[in-house]
């Protein structure tokens, strides 16, 4: 029988890797995030396309999240299995707030990442879409919130998973800054050669 706590356990990872992604990608695509700007530019080839990543992993990750198909483990499936109280009525009201933002990862999701629209390139999905990080971080608070707040404690404590996903965004987001801080340091003759890689 799935219980709730059973769901939880199965959704735990999916919302630290999307936390984490999310939390790297904030730090690779918004400038004003930061100070290590010029030392992306120089080294591009290597960070677009691991932003790139991340944020495919976000997309895909909040896509299986809020899967409505019979038979899969997500945040709908765990709100149905909840009982009835004012907690989830204010959590159900909160989903239903970024139900625009949901759309535009699921069109993104099925037109860029699962499939390709036929009609558009992906760069023109993207642009149709219009999907802003503020509206993803705050969907993806949402999600952190459902998880943390309906666990029971008797498989997950609630105060151990919420501190669980934010250290593990946290985590990341310092790797990143020490790798980043490590090759602002380092000589000007790397980033000459990386810079002459680039236009070859």
């Amino acid at each position: 029988m799935t219980t709730m706590d059973t769901i939880i356990f199965e959704l735990k990872e999916r919302v630290i890797e999307v936390s984490r992604s999310y939390a790297i990608c904030m730090e690779l695509v918004v400038p004003e995030n930061n100070k290590y700007q010029k030392t992306l530019t120089n080294f591009s080839n290597f960070f677009n396309p691991t932003a790139e990543v991340h944020f495919q992993s976000v997309v895909v990750g909040l896509y299986q999240l809020f899967d409505t198909r019979r038979g899969t483990k997500s945040i709908p499936h765990l709100l149905k299995l909840a009982p009835q109280s004012e907690l989830l009525r204010k959590l159900k009201e909160k989903c239903e707030w970024h139900s625009g933002t949901l759309k535009k990862v699921k069109k993104i999701r099925c037109e860029v990442y699962a499939h390709r629209n036929a009609s558009r390139s992906p760069e023109e999905v993207l642009t149709q879409v219009n999907l802003s990080f503020d509206g993803l971080g705050a969907l993806i608070e949402i999600v952190e919130e459902i998880v943390c707040e309906l666990a029971t404690g008797d498989v997950i404590d609630s105060v151990k998973l919420s501190d669980e996903i934010e250290r593990c965004a946290y985590s990341a987001c310092k790797s990143l800054q020490l790798i980043l801080e490590a090759l602002s340091l380092s000589s000007p003759k790397l980033n000459q050669v990386t810079a002459q890689d680039d236009m070859s």
